[in-house]
């Protein structure tokens, strides 16, 4: 298995990795696999709950700004359901601990795509992007997707043509 637009590895958990559970949410879903250096080597994941910096840490803990040690899951559950997605799916075991996000967003996104064009058949990628809240080649790929289906169908030229939706 190698890394793909799907699938990540990463040695230990970082919140910077909270961009590509926004990257599988915007696309077809993917897993984050934690424990699993770049090059595909499981080194596992000895220093679970431990702080990455413990002065930092300790800091963060006195002020107030985190509860404890390991509680990233718990925000990172909670975050899934403030943004609709289903619930992450947790996974320890001797390959490491692996999170695996799902992109139940993406009919939700083409259903919106439908009823906007049902609204305005002249409506732009770049509109729909921007109503929707995704990008413009999110909204290409979900087009795609689309046209695929048989759902929609483009009448005349891209500049000055329209939608036409089959149901």
């Amino acid at each position: 298995m190698k890394e793909n637009q799907n699938i990540e590895w990463k040695p230990s958990w970082r919140d910077e990795y909270l961009k590509w559970i926004c990257g599988f949410s915007n696309a077809n879903g993917g897993k984050l696999f934690i424990g699993i250096d770049d090059k595909g080597a499981i080194i596992g994941i000895s220093d679970a709950s431990k702080p990455y910096n413990p002065d930092i840490a300790n800091t963060m803990f006195r002020a107030g700004l985190i509860e404890a040690w390991g509680r990233g899951t718990i925000e990172i559950i909670h975050d899934c359901q403030s943004y609709g997605l289903r619930e992450p799916e947790f996974t320890l075991d001797v390959t490491g601990f692996q999170i695996t996000f799902f992109a139940d967003m993406l009919e939700l996104s083409s259903q919106k795509i439908i009823e906007l064009m049902k609204e305005n058949q002249n409506i732009t990628i770049a509109e729909l992007a921007l109503i929707i809240g995704i990008s413009d080649r999110a909204v290409k790929k979900h087009h795609a997707s689309l046209k695929q289906q048989n759902k929609i169908k483009r009448i005349g030229p891209d500049k000055g043509g329209r939608w036409e939706i089959n149901e």
